[in-house]
């Protein structure tokens, strides 16, 4: 991997105007229309390395791949940090990154799917009361049917399942909440109406 760093002839720790700076004065020295091939090519090394350090996002993740941002919380020096931290300590800090990213993806998904649930649980309760229902169950009716809408909009479901059999029999059984659960508001709406 080449060192966009270096390309720029800057400092790992560099800010992004220094970023900026540092680009346009390589763009100029090495830009296509003089013609020399060789200028050409390191003109779009150039512009590569701006692509990738001009954006936040991206810079970072070049950073982890580099190990710079391992190396500069600890107090390391940045500018040799590609021999002084070992490869399988690079990949170490970047599985740790997307285990954080992965568990925070998660929570917010639980969080999502739980929140739907309870909103239908209280709307649910309250067409109960009108239908003149039970609001217990209305509310029960709510939860399963927010439930088994939101778990699969949420979640890659299959991939929790190692059997395609037991994937199939939650599909079933989401479906079969979701059916049971707008199931007690026919049957409200249907004894209302008769």
């Amino acid at each position: 991997m080449e060192n966009h760093y270096k390309i720029l002839g800057i400092e790992s720790s560099a800010t992004p105007e220094e970023v900026k700076k540092a680009y346009f004065e390589m763009a100029k020295k090495y830009h296509p229309d003089s013609g020399d091939e060789s200028e050409v090519k390191k003109f779009h090394e150039v512009a590569e390395a701006y692509r990738v350090l001009s954006d936040p996002v991206t810079r970072k993740a070049y950073d982890i791949s580099l190990g710079l941002l391992d190396s500069q919380k600890k107090g390391g020096d940045s500018a040799s940090v590609t021999e002084s931290v070992p490869r399988g300590k690079r990949e170490t800090y970047r599985d740790d990154e997307l285990k954080e990213f992965h568990k925070n993806r998660y929570k917010k998904a639980v969080l999502r799917v739980m929140m739907f649930s309870v909103m239908l649980g209280l709307i649910g309760a309250i067409m109960a009361i009108i239908l003149d229902g039970y609001y217990w169950l209305g509310g029960l009716s709510g939860i399963a049917m927010g439930f088994s809408f939101s778990i699969t909009q949420n979640f890659k479901v299959k991939s929790f399942f190692k059997s395609v059999k037991a994937h199939k029999a939650f599909r079933l059984f989401t479906w079969l909440l979701f059916l049971g659960g707008m199931g007690y508001f026919v049957w409200l709406i249907v004894q209302d109406l008769f």
